[in-house]
C-alpha cells in the first residue's frame, strides 16, 4: 500500500485504478491461499473461487503463483471454465412451466454447476435434469 502511490504516478494510473489494482492483489493474497488449500478442486469451486476476480488479478495470480499445478488450473479457467454457461435459457424454463423470477438465476447457477464438473454435457441434457425435478432438491 505504501508504494501505491510511487507505481501510480510512475505508471501514471488514474487513482481509482491504482486503487483498484490494490484490491485485486488483496484479493488475489486471498484467492492464493484458498487455491493452494484446495488442490484437488472440481471445476465448479475453481470457478467460483476465481469468478469475481478481474482478468488482471486473474493474470496476476497465474504468475505470481509457485504451483505448476495451480498455473494450469489458472489458465484452464482463463481458457475453458469462464466461457462455460448454460445452453438452457429463461424461455426454456417457462417453456417447462417454471415461473420466472429468482429461482431462475438459481436454476442457471446449479446447471453452470453441474456443466463445468461435466455432468450435464448439452441442452437436451440440461432440459432434461430440470425435468427430472432434481434442480430443486440438490444438495
Amino acid at each position: 500500500e505504501d508504494n501505491l502511490e510511487e507505481i501510480r504516478n510512475r505508471l501514471a494510473l488514474p487513482g481509482n485504478y491504482a486503487q483498484k489494482l490494490l484490491q485485486d492483489k488483496k484479493q488475489v493474497d486471498k484467492k492464493l491461499q484458498v487455491l493452494k488449500a484446495g488442490l484437488a478442486l472440481r471445476p465448479s469451486q475453481l470457478a467460483e473461487t476465481l469468478n469475481h476476480l478481474s482478468p488482471e488479478a486473474l493474470v496476476f495470480l497465474r504468475a505470481k503463483t509457485p504451483d505448476d499445478f495451480l498455473k494450469r488450473e489458472i489458465s484452464l479457467y482463463l481458457t475453458t471454465y469462464k466461457e462455460i454457461k448454460p445452453r438452457v435459457t429463461g424461455k426454456d424454463l417457462i417453456a417447462l412451466g417454471i415461473e420466472p423470477g429468482p429461482q431462475f438465476r438459481e436454476i442457471l447457477q446449479r446447471i453452470r454447476v453441474l456443466k463445468l464438473d461435466g455432468l450435464l454435457e448439452d441442452k437436451r441434457a440440461e432440459i432434461d435434469y430440470i425435468k427430472s425435478g432434481k434442480i430443486f432438491h440438490h444438495e
